[in-house]
């Protein structure tokens, strides 16, 4: 567990520890800057999540051809793959259905998830995992959290909401969320 003191600066914060939030805290540890990744959870990946079907890396090369290091997002480890897809099928209310050829792969997300937050503190990013953030500090330096050793302020210029869509990150910054 990352030891975390009460005003302790970091230069990015990142809450949540999904794929999203753990590419982030890579992409902030690589550039040389300090990182924090704070999941709620005591083990990352659990409990299982939705979101386990990705494009394969060859059809979303197809997709968005000017992407460049498309690898690092969509080329998960044979580990995480459970299953391989050919074709997405399409089945309306009225019954009409079509099927697209469409290669895609079925992850295990609980090992995606530790994959990504294992590359994330590779980089240099920390992790505080089993700490909650209780909300955003009223001047705008960080966040507030608690983990099983107290309520901490933990500053930032930078606090990333990798929280989810009932984001708590989001909401307390004015920014619409889903109901």
């Amino acid at each position: 567990m990352q030891y975390l003191e009460n005003d302790q600066k970091y230069d990015v914060i990142v809450v949540g520890a999904g794929p999203a939030g753990s590419a982030t805290a890579k992409a902030a540890a690589e550039r040389g800057l300090d990182v924090l990744l704070v999941e709620r959870e005591l083990e990352i990946g659990v409990p299982d999540k939705c979101g386990e079907y990705l494009p394969s890396l060859d059809e979303m090369k197809r997709l968005t051809p000017k992407v460049d290091h498309l690898g690092e997002f969509f080329d998960p480890p044979s580990r995480c793959i459970v299953n391989r897809t050919k074709y997405v099928k399409f089945i309306f209310p009225n019954k009409v259905e079509f099927s697209v050829p469409f290669n895609g792969v079925v992850v295990d997300r609980k090992l995606l998830d530790k994959h990504l937050a294992n590359e994330a503190a590779r980089a240099g990013a920390r992790i505080a995992p089993f700490t909650s953030v209780l909300n955003l500090l009223g001047d705008g330096t960080g966040v507030r959290v608690r983990n099983s050793e107290g309520a901490f302020d933990l500053r930032s210029e930078v606090v990333v909401g990798a929280d989810g869509a009932f984001s708590l990150i989001a909401r307390q910054s004015g920014l619409p969320v889903s109901k």
